[in-house]
């Protein structure tokens, strides 16, 4: 089992991943994503 740390840096880095992708599929979001939590 990997520690907590590692598993919570892929998290983050997936959410990161998830983040980058929608909003080159949404550019127009872009100005309102800061309300959105991911």
């Amino acid at each position: 089992m990997p520690p907590a740390s590692a598993l919570k840096r892929q998290d983050t880095l997936y959410k990161e991943t998830i983040r980058t992708t929608y909003l080159l599929e949404h550019p127009f979001l872009l100005e309102h994503f800061s309300l959105l939590e991911i």
